[in-house]
């Protein structure tokens, strides 16, 4: 992640919202209390094995990052 033009920062993947069309990745730099950012990845911009590797790895993800929709928040 980047913020205001400095460096790249690594990040924590804090949860993660799936449908068959997108998944939104809610990730965080720092601690606990880090400033959280959602990215929505939409299935119609990707090459389809760049999908199917991004929902693999979601999958693997622990259940409690693992959401299936934001309501259940």
């Amino acid at each position: 992640m980047q913020r205001n033009g400095a460096g790249f920062e690594p990040v924590q993947l804090r949860q993660v919202w799936r449908s068959p069309w997108w998944l939104t990745l809610q990730l965080a730099a720092g601690g606990p209390d880090a400033l959280r950012s959602q990215v929505t990845v939409w299935r119609f911009g990707q090459p389809p094995q760049a999908w199917r590797a991004l929902r693999l790895c979601a999958n693997r993800l622990p259940q409690q990052v693992r959401v299936q929709n934001k309501d259940t928040q």
